[in-house]
């Protein structure tokens, strides 16, 4: 409230009381799989299949690779990479400098195999100097220069001879002066300085070395000294997407003296990274990225998996996927994109649905979850290592699929039909016969079919929920934008007082919000009161629950369902 003190005009500006919600994204995508390299430990946001690439992407025959590219291909624009970790998995290293206690390292940037054909070149070089004909005059502690170009605090100094160079000492100060720039040393050796002498500040020139032969990438001035521009561990660790150098024990003065504590000037060592490897993945190491590594993610998420990488069973499968879904009960965020797997899909395709191991047997070890959605069919993709076209899981396809529809349509058309095509791929591992799907589609597994004149196309829309108010993706996927974007949107209501105009507030941002989403086709009715209520007030807010600070406000949606069933009658007309 404004405080008046003398007489005049006074203003006050009052808020509208009009907070729309912030809508959530429902079309990003979330892989858990094994991957060549890249950081594990927690999600990785990627937005393209370059980005990926570049972070990921390593020359391996890997499905998770395939699945990956097959969802940015289907139109998916985001993705969480949650790349699956074990116990002996390691990163290739190598020593490029010894010398007595010091040892200067390269590492690779992440774990795994594919580094130990990587090779890190290193060339001594001056990351400053003076010009050769330039005057150099001692001063005691000082030198004076006529430029202040690379000049840095904490470089290493020498003078150069005709090629030979002795340490003068660290740079402590740089001073301009009205003939150019006075370099003072920490340690000043007792070397004389003469008229054209060069001084130089020592670093390195260093580049990463593919197993082609092709710098991938170099790094200029790199200087071993903190604080300096140069610095390794700004200049190549922050950025390098291969490599990481890191310094243990004490540098030798001795070595300092001699100009050669990264290299002489003009000369190069070129060591090649070793013993990264990739360990042994089995199930617990898929159960521990979805139990600690998933629930990071605090974003709406499309979870697919890749599981045919390593030795895994069908019993593993199923434990991974309702792990999964554990955590999509728990944060109420994401969807179990589950695969039925090649194994099970041969067996009842060699007798029938409900052979023993078969698909029917695979769908009963999946836990029922509104959350959690079955598909049946492996599609080909092209293989980046062999140039061929290979079948993998269809999972990471469709969950790009489910981004594209999200994207052009909205989160309340379910992912399936015409609509949701394949425009990569032709060709599917099994496309069952009407009649197969029939057996298959009232136990909620849904299947990738071929239809002459349409292509692939995912042909089903169910999640394996027991409720029928949660049949259809589309409800899932309208229930957890509006919950999802409720929370993320109303936290300014805690702590405020807890009466009418505080529920009003509430009651009328989300029926503004509501509505919005009713007109632009996500919510079912012809009116606004078929479509949607919010209910607030003292009927819903007791004094009981008032003295408790507890406010109450219900929501009823009536989600879109899909026309699942479409059923025609025709009769002769016949003409009296």
């Amino acid at each position: 409230m404004a405080e008046f003190t003398y007489p005049g005009q006074y203003i006050t500006e009052k808020s509208s009381g009009i907070r729309l919600p912030q809508s959530v994204s429902t079309s990003i995508g979330c892989v858990i799989g094994i991957f060549p390299k890249g950081e594990v430990g927690s999600p990785q946001l990627v937005t393209s299949y370059e980005e990926f690439k570049s972070l990921f992407y390593a020359p391996q025959d890997l499905n998770s690779l395939r699945q990956v590219r097959g969802f940015f291909d289907e139109g998916g624009g985001s993705l969480y990479v949650i790349r699956v970790e074990n116990d002996t998995l390691a990163a290739a290293t190598v020593a490029l400098r010894t010398d007595g206690e010091y040892t200067l390292s390269a590492s690779a940037k992440s774990k795994g195999a594919w580094a130990n054909s990587v090779s890190v070149k290193v060339t001594g070089q001056a990351v400053a100097s003076s010009a050769s004909m330039e005057a150099v005059l001692i001063e005691g502690l000082h030198v004076n220069v006529l430029t202040s170009d690379g000049w840095e605090v904490g470089q290493r100094l020498f003078k150069n001879v005709s090629g030979t160079r002795t340490y003068l000492g660290k740079l402590s100060v740089i001073t301009r002066t009205s003939t150019g720039v006075k370099l003072t040393f920490a340690a000043p050796s007792a070397a004389a300085i003469g008229q054209g002498d060069i001084i130089e500040a020592a670093g390195a020139f260093v580049e990463v070395i593919d197993s082609l032969g092709n710098v991938v990438e170099s790094y200029e001035k790199v200087t071993f000294e903190e604080g300096t521009k140069g610095y390794y561990r700004v200049k190549i660790n922050a950025v390098s997407q291969y490599i990481q150098l890191s310094e243990a024990g004490t540098l030798p003065s001795t070595t300092i003296a001699n100009y050669s504590y990264v290299h002489a000037q003009g000369t190069a060592t070129s060591k090649i990274l070793v013993s990264g490897s990739d360990g042994t993945y089995d199930k617990q190491s898929f159960l521990d990225a979805v139990a600690n590594v998933l629930p990071q993610i605090t974003t709406l998420a499309n979870v697919f998996s890749c599981l045919e990488d390593s030795s895994l069973v069908d019993a593993d499968h199923q434990d991974i996927y309702n792990a999964i879904t554990v955590q999509c009960e728990l944060s109420k965020r994401y969807m179990n994109l589950v695969q039925v797997s090649l194994a099970a899909e041969n067996i009842s395709r060699a007798a029938t649905m409900a052979t023993a191991g078969g698909i029917i047997d695979f769908r009963n070890g999946l836990v029922s979850s509104r959350f959690s959605v079955v598909y049946q069919g492996y599609v080909e993709a092209y293989n980046e290592i062999s140039k061929t076209m290979d079948i993998c899981p269809a999972t990471g396809h469709i969950a790009g699929i489910w981004s594209r529809i999200s994207t052009n349509v909205g989160y309340w058309q379910v992912p399936a039909g015409v609509e949701a095509n394949f425009r990569t791929t032709n060709k599917v591992s099994w496309s069952l016969t009407d009649n197969q799907q029939g057996v298959l589609n009232p136990l909620s597994i849904n299947a990738v079919r071929f239809f002459s004149g349409y292509g692939l196309l995912v042909w089903g829309a169910r999640t394996l929920s027991n409720n029928t108010d949660f049949r259809y993706i589309s409800d899932s996927l309208t229930f957890n934008f509006v919950e999802q974007t409720i929370l993320s949107s109303n936290l300014w209501a805690v702590f405020k007082p807890n009466n009418s105009a505080l529920w009003s507030e509430i009651g009328i941002n989300l029926d503004l919000f509501l509505t919005s989403q009713w007109r632009a086709g996500a919510l079912r009715g012809d009116s606004k009161s078929e479509a949607f209520f919010v209910n607030f007030g003292k009927d819903v807010t007791s004094e009981y629950d008032i003295l408790q600070g507890i406010v109450n406000i219900e929501v009823g949606l009536a989600t879109q369902k899909p026309g699942e069933f479409v059923h025609y009658t025709i009769s002769p007309k016949v003409n009296l």
